[in-house]
């Protein structure tokens, strides 16, 4: 195979693993061609402000492979042309003042002139590549590059003086939005704050972390963008290449099949807190957000209700629900898969009204401790949060006969089982008791091992029980 074959292939799938590896930096990166130490110095690469790969030069060849990018970040297009065409790339910063960096191909070193906005400017440097011009005192407009044999304009604008209030000069920040619900893929938001770019595909708006829409519009202070189809309750963000801005309040979308119009309440709470929901009119529900992380337990309990019954669910920051609608008081422990913002829906049967008391708790680990046949001092074993669970090993030798007993029970209702050293319900050995003390039904060991005894209490029950092991 010849070299300049295997170059090409070489460069192409490079660019493939590349443009693969699209990220938001939260810094600038000043748009140079750079040479990556393992290639060689007739290879260079350009990134745009936001971390992207927007053109790959081969001056071995004479080549030159230019990205572009719709709203999203999905590669547009791919455009091969000659590395001595003369073109311009990009532009870093688009506004501000100093000096502005313009890079492409087909400049001359010496004999480049630069105009932005209709200004002719001082050149500070030049390349082949890469001219660094003083950037006018004032104006908007694009940047033309003139040298011996033609000229070319930047299809991107700059504009002159500092951003202040707004362009991309800063991290992006959220004052307000509006409105404060809505339904995907037909409600148009407005979001509020400073330091968006002035470029439209320099930003980039996220509803709840995981849902993304393209900016239908954006000045330095306000960015409008119509929810995504996949968009869930959650905080809005605005990510540009100088940073993330993120709302400090939530946009709230009713999970299916529930409407804007069905909602009366939207509120927020936090973990291990309380929040009580007033619902005055029929056949009208509450939402109810919280944020978590990944790996999370929490567990929800009703309290006060007088909105008879009452159907209750937890949706995922994905728009999927854990569970279909529950009717218990109280919600056993889930564990978060997501970081992001997670819904609670509550909707009262048929035309009921009145109020409920959501406590949702943070759950942490469940008790693990161990004993001994014949234990004389029995194991404490406290649980703390609605949710918590425990678990008692003890080690047994086949033939031998075990008693489990429990006493000291504050919990009042527990349910208490034993399971083999494989992980089995042992089938006759449980029970679930409110007294104060009580054992299991005896068991012989079927096998040598580490039995568990699982302690799990009823609904929101908390407090504290001790544990024997006994032989027999």
């Amino acid at each position: 195979m010849r070299i300049s074959t295997l170059r090409c292939v070489f460069t192409f799938l490079l660019l493939s693993v590349l443009s693969l590896g699209l990220a938001i930096s939260s810094r600038p990166s000043i748009p140079l061609f750079s040479v990556p130490d393992a290639q060689a110095a007739d290879v260079q690469y350009l990134m745009d402000p936001l971390g992207r790969l927007k053109a790959v030069v081969d001056s071995a060849t004479n080549q030159v492979a230019v990205y572009t990018y719709d709203e999203t970040g999905n590669v547009r297009s791919i455009v091969h042309q000659s590395a001595s065409q003369l073109s311009i790339i990009d532009l870093t910063p688009h506004c501000g003042v100093g000096n502005v960096t313009i890079a492409g191909t087909g400049f001359h070193p010496t004999a480049s002139t630069v105009t932005i906005a209709g200004q002719a400017v001082a050149v500070v440097s030049a390349t082949a590549t890469q001219i660094v011009a003083q950037a006018p005192a004032s104006g908007m407009g694009p940047v033309t590059v003139t040298v011996p044999g033609g000229s070319t304009t930047s299809s991107d604008s700059f504009t002159a003086g500092a951003c202040g209030s707004g362009g991309a000069m800063g991290p992006p920040s959220i004052s307000s939005f509006s409105p404060a619900i809505g339904t995907p893929g037909t409600t148009v938001v407005n979001i509020t704050g400073t330091y968006y770019s002035p470029e439209l595909s320099e930003n980039r708006v996220a509803f709840n972390k995981y849902a993304f829409a393209p900016p239908t519009a954006a000045t330095p202070t306000t960015v409008t963008a119509t929810l995504p189809l996949n968009a869930t309750t959650g905080h809005l963000s605005v990510t540009t290449p100088f940073g993330t801005g993120v709302s400090a309040g939530v946009f709230f979308i009713p999970p299916a099949p529930f409407t804007v119009a069905d909602v009366q309440v939207m509120d927020t709470m936090t973990l291990n807190s309380s929040k009580t929901v007033t619902i005055s009119s029929a056949t009208k529900i509450a939402l109810v957000a919280f944020d978590g992380n990944a790996g999370q337990r929490v567990s929800l309990a009703v309290s006060g209700s007088t909105l008879g019954t009452t159907g209750l669910s937890v949706y995922k920051p994905d728009g999927i629900p854990f569970f279909g609608a529950t009717y218990e008081p109280f919600v056993d422990t889930l564990t978060l898969p997501l970081d992001g913002t997670y819904t609670i829906p509550v909707d009262p049967d048929a035309v009921n009204t009145g109020q409920a008391t959501l406590t949702l708790h943070n759950v942490p680990a469940d008790f693990s401790g161990t004993v001994t046949l014949n234990n004389a001092t029995p194991l404490s074993v406290p649980i703390t949060t609605p949710g918590q669970n425990a678990a008692v090993t003890f080690s047994a030798t086949a033939g031998q006969k075990v008693t489990v007993k429990v006493t000291a029970n504050t919990i009042c209702k527990i349910n208490v089982d034993l399971y083999s050293p494989s992980g089995t319900y042992l089938t006759g050995v449980s029970k679930t008791s409110c007294t104060t003390s009580f054992n299991l039904p005896q068991k012989t060991a079927s096998v040598t091992g580490t039995y568990t005894v699982s302690i799990n209490p009823v609904q929101a029950l908390t407090g504290s029980l001790s544990v024997r092991v006994t032989n027999p």
